[in-house]
């Protein structure tokens, strides 16, 4: 609990007016994010979270970046969705049983916990921008961190004919490898999130997505479609049939 106790000190710094200084790998940043206690800093700044006020090199003459918040309306996202990462979702027992459930393939259980789990951290502002897919792609990685000591938590990087947007690697590749891929519907839109669910269309199976699990020697592979409509969310476990 150290390392989330340091990551929340530090966004309560950068929503305050602060400023963070770190390394920024820019290879990981734009092809592997790994979400952990010092790379959720590229993921930010990749996603628009964070920006570059400058740098400066270290004894080591590495490059040291000095991230702060773009603007005002990403404060505002800060304010309501991150800092409730800690403040929320760390110390609740319920939290720790969602991603247990995660972990070992109970699909229907963690769909359980994590509906109500967004009902409680999830304000409308969050997910009615022009984008809300990033929203529910930051809340769902920083809700992930914790998992971080068992898990290489990745985000958009390539694997088979695409880019997913989320995949946890098991350290022990005789756990199951989780693959998860998001779709927004506008809170106004006529569209069920069964509808929503039936046009995603297995995209992580299409796109063999589970090319890098594979090549990990990862064979238990649990492929979610997760469709949102607001504070609504509906997930969808792809199961292979086997070939007769």
């Amino acid at each position: 609990m150290k390392n989330l106790r340091i990551l929340k000190l530090c966004l309560e710094e950068l929503y305050n007016g602060g400023y963070v200084e770190t390394t920024v790998n820019e290879d990981v940043v734009m092809d592997e994010i790994s979400v952990g206690s010092d790379n959720i800093w590229s993921f930010l700044l990749l996603s628009g979270y964070l920006k570059v006020t400058g740098k400066f090199k270290n004894d080591d003459e590495e490059f040291i970046y000095i991230l702060a918040i773009p603007n005002k309306e990403i404060k505002t996202l800060y304010k309501d969705i991150i800092k409730k990462w800690f403040k929320e979702g760390f110390i609740s027992n319920d939290f720790t049983n969602m991603l247990k459930a995660l972990v070992i393939g109970e699909v229907q259980l963690f769909e359980e916990y994590f509906a109500e789990y967004i009902l409680k951290s999830f304000s409308y502002f969050d997910v009615s921008g022009e984008n809300p897919e990033r929203g529910y792609h930051a809340f769902i990685l920083g809700m992930l961190v914790s998992l971080s000591s068992t898990h290489e938590i990745a985000s958009n990087r390539e694997s088979g004919l695409g880019r997913y947007d989320v995949s946890l690697l098991p350290k022990d590749t005789s756990k199951p490898g989780i693959i998860m891929e998001f779709k927004s519907l506008r809170i106004k839109s006529k569209t069920t999130l069964e509808e929503g669910l039936e046009k995603a269309l297995n995209q992580v199976n299409k796109k063999l997505y589970d090319t890098e699990l594979k090549n990990r020697g990862i064979s238990n592979i649990i492929k979610l479609d997760l469709v949102f409509k607001g504070k609504e969310v509906m997930i969808k476990q792809y199961v292979e049939i086997p070939n007769m």
